[in-house]
């Protein structure tokens, strides 16, 4: 829900450049798909080689190692990774674009030179909380069966790339934390 929620702040996306961070995890998995499907030429960042396998296959139309401030600009930015990588986000959206920050993966402090930011007509940058806009929205069962219906129908493919069961929710967790996971991961209950 939050790529969902993310898309939406971000606007538009038929033939605009939309750039993702953190592509490999579940999120930027699911935004990758979406924002295809919407008509955004997608790109997405991704430190690891080998969590980056298949962002092509799922829409992404460039996969890059590294955001940094030089470069073609971006109409919508999706970031999560924070420090750096958000600095340079802002450096590299549009003249009215849009930076939706939803995480700090990185857990580094973001410091940036405001003016060429603020300078931009129309650039923006937004802070979203998926629970606040949830409830802002009232779309919490709208998103879900949104997304429901397309993963049953083939249209968008949920990543799963590890299963285990529900006793093994510690390991999981902490591959999650420490960024080994490719997408999703599903706890069984048996």
């Amino acid at each position: 829900m939050t790529a969902v929620r993310a898309l939406e702040v971000a606007g538009p996306l038929l033939g605009r450049r939309v750039l993702i961070t953190g592509a490999s995890g579940g999120v930027g998995r699911f935004a990758i798909q979406l924002a295809r499907t919407g008509g955004a030429h997608v790109t997405g960042v991704s430190s690891s080689p080998e969590r980056a396998e298949g962002l092509a296959e799922i829409g992404a139309d460039e996969v890059i190692a590294e955001l940094t401030p030089e470069g073609g600009r971006f109409d919508a930015i999706l970031e999560s990774v924070g420090g750096a990588s958000l600095a340079a986000a802002l450096a590299r959206v549009a003249p009215w674009g849009t930076v939706v920050s939803f995480g700090n993966s990185s857990g580094r402090e973001t410091t940036f030179d405001v003016s060429p930011f603020y300078a931009l007509p129309g650039a923006r940058l937004y802070g979203l909380r998926v629970f606040d806009e949830l409830e802002r929205n009232g779309s919490a069962v709208r998103d879900l069966r949104f997304l429901a219906e397309r993963v049953a129908d083939g249209r968008l493919d949920p990543q799963v790339s590890v299963v285990r069961s529900w006793r093994e929710a510690g390991e999981t967790l902490e591959d999650l934390i420490e960024r080994r996971v490719r997408g999703k991961a599903v706890l069984t209950i048996d």
